[in-house]
């Protein structure tokens, strides 16, 4: 086998430019997977009915905040208008409540889609 200079210089730059873009990529997956510090200052608010299933997903979404670094405060437990109207004066950060069909009234008179934002569905096709 005959090879020249160039072929293994040429190799050697590619072994190196490899190497420091694995070592860029992984510096950069770590510094986008640590929590930030204005993370770690926010704490979340949320509210559910009395009803256990809806204690139950608030806990689930709380979990996962608290994973990504969030300061989770204990959730209220408080009526469905109340929680509508305190969301959207930002009194409280989120509910996990939406019964779109039953709740229309109380997501109208909280300010609707002016004041409030529907994110996903958890419980399809409620009443």
């Amino acid at each position: 086998m005959i090879k020249t200079l160039g072929e293994d210089f040429m190799k050697r730059q590619l072994r190196q430019l490899t190497l420091g873009m694995t070592l860029i990529a992984c510096l950069m997956g770590s510094v986008a997977c640590e929590s930030t510090s204005s993370v770690k200052k926010t704490k979340v608010r949320s509210a559910h009915s009395n009803w256990v299933e809806e204690q139950f997903q608030t806990q689930i979404v709380n979990i996962g905040l608290e994973k990504l670094g969030y300061e989770i405060e204990e959730p209220k437990e408080i009526s469905y208008p109340i929680i509508y109207v305190s969301v959207a004066n930002g009194e409280l950060d989120y509910s996990t409540i939406n019964y779109e069909k039953s709740h229309l009234e109380f997501f109208k008179n909280a300010g609707g889609t002016k004041k409030l934002e529907r994110v996903g569905v958890i419980t399809p096709d409620v009443i």
